[in-house]
């Protein structure tokens, strides 16, 4: 199974997947009945046509299982994206193990430009101290679930305590089009840093299957793509 570590505690797997770029071709040929012994230059050249054209109903012939350790913040925005995807999320009504947390390496300043979005890093006599209040303030929450659990208080309820660094684990199924649209998203300039670099597994978790190589370059803009 392919793993790729992500933050602290984190990572992204390839759980299962389906489809290539043939595949795909192949979905869109079908509608002239034209998909026998095509050559792999046609493959590519209808492939980007379609992605360029955005024909994504080929695309959604293919189908990739992912599975998400997260901080719940970084869940929340992912499955926002709902199109072509399905979602299931570990609940905490049934698991009561020691809980996780996302601790940053550094904290940034608020943005001045914008709503959203941070500015430039604390400095450093700053961050040791953000540091220092965000790992207490986790170790608080933890320790009082722990003592609600003790105490019979139901796991639904004692997990109110836990705070968005929690980690959580969610599995995600997406067809080719759909996932490329969660990457561009979520790896744009504009984006959170801790979920562009989500974006950045994402993208070596596709390509190190070796079978969407045409499709995920030409539906994501990246290069590698192939003739």
């Amino acid at each position: 199974m392919i793993r790729y570590p992500y933050l602290d505690h984190g990572y992204l797997e390839v759980v299962d997947h389906m489809g290539s770029d043939r595949r795909i071709a192949e979905a869109a040929w079908v509608s002239s009945n034209r998909a026998a012994d095509r050559p792999d230059s046609d493959v590519a050249r209808i492939v980007k046509y379609l992605a360029r054209e955005n024909h994504w109903t080929p695309f959604g012939q293919t189908a990739i299982t992912l599975r998400f350790r997260v901080p719940i913040f970084i869940a929340r925005q992912l499955m926002r994206s709902n199109v072509g995807i399905v979602w299931n999320e570990e609940s905490r009504r049934y698991v009561d193990d020691s809980p996780e947390f996302h601790v940053p390496a550094e904290f940034h300043q608020r943005s001045a430009s914008m709503k959203q979005g941070s500015g430039a890093p604390l400095e450093r006599k700053d961050n040791v101290r953000a540091q220092h209040l965000f790992i207490e303030a986790c170790i608080d929450a933890r320790d009082t679930y722990t003592v609600l659990l003790e105490m019979g208080i139901a796991p639904e309820q004692a997990r109110m305590v836990l705070p968005v660094a929690m980690y959580t684990t969610i599995v995600g199924t997406f067809n080719l089009a759909s996932l490329a649209r969660v990457h561009g998203l979520r790896s744009g300039p504009h984006a959170q840093a801790e979920i562009r670099e989500l974006a950045d597994c994402i993208d070596k978790a596709v390509r190190s299957l070796g079978v969407f190589e045409v499709a995920w370059g030409a539906l994501t803009g990246k290069e590698g793509a192939t003739e």
